[in-house]
């Protein structure tokens, strides 16, 4: 089974997604971290948080920030808070404290810290942060449709948890086990969008379920290719090489069904739109 998100996860797919971009960014992400360190000082009680635990938490606002989130939006910014704070309580007790024997003022402190960065009024911390995430929204967003991509297309029986047709940016359970929204993804898929198509609009979720419904509509189309087809990768020729994963799946007497995935240039290629890529890729053997 092919799966990014189960109801045990603790931090969703999409979450994942966007939190991998910091590693083709670690010196703005230190620097960030360290400006953020300073500026939260007058938050901060004797009792903590530590420097790494304030890190982390930094990390998951970044990475969990909704998209449509303002830093200015008073009731949502205290609603995503407090999905965070359990969250945090989790993530201190098994690794820092203790279920059995937890150390309560250290993690009054380290929610006093969360609630005051996401609440206290006009804070320029807290804008910071969310600006940093709207920046790297579209690159994780890209992540988060490639490995989608690549779940429904190698070997394997790809798995959706329930609600990630949409963008995943759920935390530890019970935050992965909210209600889900179906009537706003059956919605979605009733307007037929192709996965370009709904790349104008990428922040409300759309093109992911999109390009989930292109894709499983292709191996709907081929059962055999995707159950018994062969894996094969292909090299990369040209200037976005570095950038580009690519493989076929083949099946005697049949044309491969090539897959491509990467971080998109200004637009989305759905797979079933694709063709084969005669100039960019080619077999290794």
């Amino acid at each position: 089974m092919l799966t990014g998100a189960t109801h045990d996860h603790k931090r969703g797919e999409d979450v994942r997604a966007r939190l991998a971009v910091l590693s083709e960014i670690p010196d703005e992400w230190t620097s960030a971290a360290r400006r953020w360190r300073e500026a939260s000082a007058e938050l901060r009680s004797a009792d903590g948080p530590s420097a790494a635990d304030e890190q982390i938490l930094c990390q998951t606002l970044v990475g969990a920030w909704p998209h449509w989130l303002s830093p200015d939006d008073a009731t949502g910014c205290e609603a995503f808070a407090d999905r965070v704070a359990g969250w945090q309580e989790k993530a201190l007790r098994e690794a820092q404290t203790d279920w059995s024997a937890p150390n309560e003022a250290y993690e009054t402190a380290a929610r006093d810290l969360l609630m005051k960065l996401m609440t206290t009024p006009g804070l320029k911390l807290r804008a910071e942060i969310a600006a940093f995430a709207q920046r790297i929204g579209p690159a994780g967003a890209a992540n988060g449709l490639t490995q989608t991509l690549l779940k429904l297309t190698i070997p394997g029986v790809p798995d959706t948890y329930q609600g990630v047709e949409f963008w995943d940016l759920s935390l530890v359970d019970p935050d992965n086990r909210r209600p889900v929204d179906f009537a706003a993804r059956e919605a979605a898929l009733g307007k037929a969008e192709t996965p370009l198509e709904a790349a104008a609009h990428w922040r409300d979720g759309a093109v992911k379920q999109a390009l989930i419904a292109a894709t499983l509509a292709e191996r709907a189309r081929s059962p055999r290719l995707f159950s018994e087809g062969s894996y094969e990768p292909l090299e990369i020729e040209g200037p976005d090489a570095d950038h580009v994963v690519a493989f076929a799946r083949t099946l005697a007497a049949t044309r491969p069904s090539p897959s491509r995935s990467g971080r998109p240039a200004g637009a989305w290629t759905p797979p079933t739109a694709c063709g084969w890529p005669k100039k960019c890729c080619r077999r290794t053997s």
